[in-house]
């Protein structure tokens, strides 16, 4: 019985993100290639996931600011152990150490496409040593990208992002969107909360909360039962609560905080809101379409690759605060026609957003690589 082929994946920390979940679950369902995880930085909230789906794991655990050089040193001792077939490094941090470690090495690296890191509205937020900082890091980016021989990039959006600010070439970019492992248990709750809406999210500028604390500001002036529960935590916080304060919204929204039942609340709600200003795929977005939520979101291009405006979805313009609002109203005074979205959502992201269609596609990448 010939040998296993190997993957080595590469991730910042172990903590609870979008990249890392991501990397958990196409580890558990990759069928003949065997997955190792290593972990660089301190952190390690989904150490005992990994464990439990027995997938060999490594933690570097650095903390120094000045991580490269033992990081890649460190690195390159892993990958003469363990003698990877592909490496698949995710994360800016993580996959600068391992082009940096792979420079002189034939091994075929994968880099991935998550965040539209150099957005110019993010600029616009830095201050300037932070933009100093991020503009020197899109330099090391574009000229260690080189290494990369293929990206898999979790939107088209991403795609088009990063060929025109790091003029990578289209041709070595692959769209694969982050998929869920879907089950009968998924299917949609009957019952739920009249009048309240669900926002999901870190809290913070990009994700435009405010703009959804402004916007119900405005409902309950029609529709004063109208609730808004915003689960996340971020460095935001105290900005929408005097968001609150200013706007009179105090009984009508909640910050929960960081919770462990995303999926209960999800259930609760009846409707689900999205101010995103810009995302890498709209992880939110895939989870309310598969709890069967009525979905208003922002009309940003990467929400629009996910559901489709009046069929699977309401679209609002991105930082329109009236608009959201009229959206909301028309979604509370249309009850049908919203359940029939949160129907043809449900639908659309079994079929986009499967785990394992998704762990299939990289499994294709994966080989095609190791054949060269």
């Amino acid at each position: 019985m010939s040998k296993k082929k190997r993957i080595l994946f590469i991730l910042d920390t172990l903590e609870v993100g979008g990249a890392e979940k991501s990397t958990l679950e196409i580890s558990k369902y990759l069928k003949d290639i065997e997955p190792v995880v290593c972990s660089i930085f301190k952190g390690d909230a989904l150490k005992r996931d990994f464990e439990s789906a027995g997938i060999k794991l490594i933690q570097l655990n650095i903390d120094s600011y000045l991580y490269l050089f033992p990081a890649v040193k460190a690195l390159k001792k892993i990958i003469e152990k363990e003698k990877p077939d592909v490496v698949h490094a995710t994360l800016a941090r993580a996959e600068l150490v391992a082009r940096v470690a792979l420079k002189n090495s034939k091994i075929p690296l994968v880099g991935s496409l998550v965040g539209d890191t150099y957005n110019a509205e993010r600029y616009t937020e830095l201050s300037k040593p932070a933009r100093v900082k991020l503009k020197m890091f899109q330099y090391l980016d574009q000229i260690t990208a080189k290494r990369v021989d293929v990206f898999l990039s979790i939107s088209q959006f991403l795609k088009d992002s990063y060929v025109n600010k790091l003029g990578l070439p289209a041709a070595k970019i692959i769209i694969v969107p982050r998929g869920r492992h879907i089950t009968e248990a998924d299917k949609p709750a009957d019952r739920f909360e009249p009048f309240l809406f669900l926002s999901v999210g870190r809290l913070i500028q990009l994700k435009g909360q405010a703009d959804i604390i402004k916007a119900i500001a405005i409902v309950k002036q029609k529709y004063p039962q109208v609730k808004l529960k915003i689960a996340g935590e971020g460095p935001w916080r105290a900005v929408l609560e005097q968001t609150i304060k200013e706007t009179g919204t105090a009984d009508n929204v909640e910050l929960l905080g960081r919770v462990n039942n995303v999926d209960e609340w999800l259930a609760r709600a009846q409707f689900f809101v999205f101010g995103s200003y810009y995302e890498g795929q709209g992880g939110a977005v895939v989870e309310a379409m598969l709890a069967g939520k009525a979905i208003i979101a922002s009309d940003i291009d990467v929400v629009k690759e996910s559901v489709n405006d009046g069929r699977s979805a309401l679209l609002f313009k991105v930082k329109d605060v009236e608009n959201l609002a009229e959206k909301m109203i028309w979604a509370i005074e249309h009850p049908g026609e919203m359940a029939q979205l949160s129907v043809n959502a449900y639908a659309e992201a079994k079929e986009k957003f499967d785990i394992i269609n998704i762990v299939r596609k990289h499994e294709e990448v994966y080989t095609s690589l190791m054949a060269h």
